[in-house]
């Protein structure tokens, strides 16, 4: 059985160094769309999932003062170490960065006030699970907010039809269609994981590269990589052509790329009776 999960983890270390920082930071624009839509408030207690870079990390912080606390876990220890780098630089105390599963958190019952999770559901092999932790660590009352990308993000769903003759069949690409990307199947699986007052909020925005070189370079920056990895070398070249054909007849103006994010919140039920 292939080690999912490792794999995952070892790109995402790959791409620590350059995270967000090729292209433009779209990561930080729909991370504070996260929090915003999470109503995080001043002395609020907030874990932060896969935090990556700080993307949702970031504007947590901000939202909740110096009262407040933010924890942020990451499997990936060169994330944590670039992360930590920037928070050090800015004088937070009340931060705290984990090297944690998110299937599996070391953490008490019922301690924080909001947990988030942003673009990162797809990327754990049980996520059942991992939501099943993220009810667990939330107080009654506290509410989860997860970023998706929707169906309808043209990022996504032009770049997998792209990428897929160039991939190996059977290979442990990724690129079928995401079970988060639609606001109905959201509401389901956040019901089935017990939480209520569900309401998921689509957000567009579109973002500017300066050429078609920022606009590959920056797919290997992030969690693309793990699919364009799965290109055999040789072929690509022939995968790069092919994704610059498609930008460029896409975008024949300027490459201003149109991206829809989804941002689903929960509440766990106030009685301790409500059970998934």
């Amino acid at each position: 059985m292939p080690d999912v999960k490792g794999q995952i983890v070892r790109v995402f270390g790959r791409t620590a160094s350059e995270y967000e920082s090729i292209g433009p930071r779209f990561f930080s624009h729909f991370g504070a769309g996260l929090a915003g839509a999470a109503a995080i408030a001043p002395g609020t207690r907030v874990l932060d999932v896969a935090c990556g870079r700080g993307a949702a990390l970031f504007p947590s912080r901000r939202r909740v003062g110096a009262a407040g606390r933010v924890v942020g876990i990451d499997l990936s220890a060169p994330m944590l170490r670039s992360l930590r780098r920037d928070v050090v630089a800015r004088g937070w105390t009340n931060v705290e960065l984990r090297r944690m599963d998110a299937e599996r958190l070391d953490l008490p019952n019922s301690v924080f006030d909001r947990v988030l999770c942003s673009f990162a559901l797809w990327f754990f092999p049980l996520p059942e699970r991992a939501l099943a932790e993220f009810r667990r660590v939330l107080r009654p009352g506290g509410k989860v907010a997860i970023a998706t990308w929707a169906s309808a993000c043209p990022f996504l769903s032009w770049a997998r039809k792209t990428l897929l003759p160039f991939v190996p069949s059977g290979a442990d690409h990724g690129l079928k269609a995401s079970r988060f990307d639609r606001p109905l199947r959201l509401r389901r699986i956040l019901r089935a994981a017990g939480f209520q007052q569900i309401r998921v909020l689509r957000q567009t925005a579109v973002f500017e590269y300066a050429d078609a070189d920022e606009w590959w370079g920056s797919l290997w920056s992030h969690g693309m990589r793990r699919f364009l990895e799965q290109v055999p070398a040789a072929a690509r070249e022939q995968a790069r052509a092919a994704m610059d054909r498609r930008l460029h007849l896409l975008h024949p103006r300027g490459l201003r790329v149109r991206f829809t994010a989804l941002y689903s919140v929960g509440e766990k039920p106030r009685s301790g009776n409500s059970r998934p």
